[in-house]
C-alpha cells in the first residue's frame, strides 16, 4: 500500500466512524429534542426534584463505543493523530490550516470550564475533566481514580444531574467538530485523488 493510500484509509476510517456517530441514537435524540435540559424544583420540607431531557444511558453507551475512535491515541483516527497526519498530507495548505484550527479550537473548548461552573475537590472542572471521568470512570473503562471520582459525583443528587447535562453537551459539541472534520476530510480525499 502506497503512502497516499495509507493516508486515504485513515481519512476514510475517520469518516466511517463519524457516520456511525451521526447515525446514533444520541444524535437522533439531538435532532428530535433540539436541546438538553435539566430542570429542578424545590419545595420547603421536600427533597429537590430533577427533571432531565437527556439521551438515555443506552444511547450514550452506543455513542461512546464509536466516539472513543476520536479520543484514544492508539486509534489512527484520534484528533491528535489526525492533526499529525494533516501536517504531512499532500493537500492544500488551506485544508491543513482548516483542520489544525478545528483541532486547536476543540482542545481550547475541552480545556475550558463548562457554562455551569463546578468546584469539586476545590479545583475548577474543565470540560475535558468531566468527559474523561464519565468515559474512563464509568462508560468505556473503570480507571480506578476516575471511577472513584465518578462514584463520588453520583452520590451528590443535586450536582450529578447537572454534570450529566454538561457531559451530554460536551459530547454534542465534539460531535459538531467531528462532523466538520468529516467535511474537511472529504475535500482532502478529493484533492488527493486528483493528484494520484
Amino acid at each position: 500500500m502506497s503512502q497516499v493510500e495509507a493516508h486515504l484509509s485513515v481519512l476514510k476510517l475517520f469518516n466511517e466512524k463519524a457516520d456511525k456517530l451521526l447515525d446514533s441514537m444520541f444524535f437522533k435524540f439531538i435532532r428530535e429534542k433540539k436541546e438538553f435540559a435539566v430542570k429542578f424544583s424545590a419545595k420547603k420540607g421536600e427533597a429537590v426534584r430533577f427533571e432531565t431531557q437527556l439521551p438515555d444511558q443506552h444511547a450514550v453507551d452506543e455513542f461512546v463505543l464509536n466516539f472513543r475512535f476520536f479520543i484514544q491515541d492508539n486509534e489512527k483516527s484520534s484528533f491528535r493523530n489526525m492533526t499529525r497526519l494533516y501536517e504531512k498530507l499532500p493537500v492544500s495548505q488551506n485544508l491543513k490550516s482548516e483542520f489544525l484550527k478545528l483541532a486547536n479550537n476543540l482542545n481550547d473548548f475541552l480545556d475550558s470550564e463548562p457554562d455551569v461552573k463546578y468546584r469539586i475537590f476545590k479545583e475548577p472542572l474543565t470540560r475535558r475533566n468531566i468527559m474523561e471521568v464519565f468515559i474512563w470512570g464509568n462508560i468505556a473503562h473503570a480507571n480506578q481514580t476516575k471511577k472513584q471520582i465518578f462514584d463520588e459525583w453520583k452520590r451528590d443528587s443535586i450536582v450529578f444531574p447537572m454534570l450529566e447535562f454538561s457531559f451530554s453537551s460536551i459530547l454534542e459539541a465534539i460531535l459538531r467538530a467531528i462532523r466538520y472534520a468529516k467535511e474537511i476530510n472529504e475535500r482532502a480525499i478529493d484533492e488527493m485523488r486528483r493528484t494520484v
